[in-house]
């Protein structure tokens, strides 16, 4: 990409990573000097988090000196990024999983995991908006063929498994 330089720093001569940035200067963008990044959990401390909840400087002080300066061994029960498109992804320490965070408020609500096929969509279409009253369950689910008895035996199915929450998500 010649004559494309990187908009973080005019004086930078590497070439272009991604967002018109070479991929130090990305990387510092990706993971520091975003104003959402999380923020280190060690006294108040201003500095994006790195790794367990900490800035750079307070993480490696914890993996060399370990609990005896004050650290906690245990990272935040969820850490919660900004993703792309809108969405807020966070890593769920507890179970080793990521989930978003729209899907995790839901499955919190009905007091189970989401199936697959169950969607949770934003009712005024603001993809970071996560609160209960936005969200609404949808489904996606089809039955394996057009016959009659097919349709009625699936209609049943999703009646089954469904009425019970309809009545929860009106009461909440």
């Amino acid at each position: 990409m010649a004559g494309i330089k990187c908009v973080y720093d005019s004086a930078c001569e590497l070439p272009v990573f991604s967002r018109r940035m070479c991929r130090r200067h990305y990387e510092m963008w990706r993971r520091k000097d975003r104003a959402d990044a999380p923020r280190c959990s060690f006294d108040e401390c201003p500095q994006p988090a790195y790794g367990l909840g900490y800035c750079d400087k307070h993480y490696q002080r914890f993996k060399k000196h370990g609990p005896s300066l004050g650290y906690s061994t245990e990272p935040p029960e969820i850490n919660w990024m900004p993703e792309g498109q809108g969405y807020i992804r966070g890593w769920i320490v507890a179970e080793k999983r990521y989930v978003l965070q729209h899907r995790y408020v839901m499955e919190r609500a009905l007091g189970r995991p989401l199936e697959s096929f169950e969607l949770v969509h934003h009712k005024n279409g603001e993809r970071s908006d996560n609160r209960l009253s936005n969200l609404e369950l949808c489904v996606k689910l089809q039955p394996p063929s057009q016959r009659v008895d097919d349709l009625v035996r699936w209609a049943h199915e999703i009646i089954a498994k469904y009425e019970s929450v309809a009545l929860q998500l009106r009461l909440l």
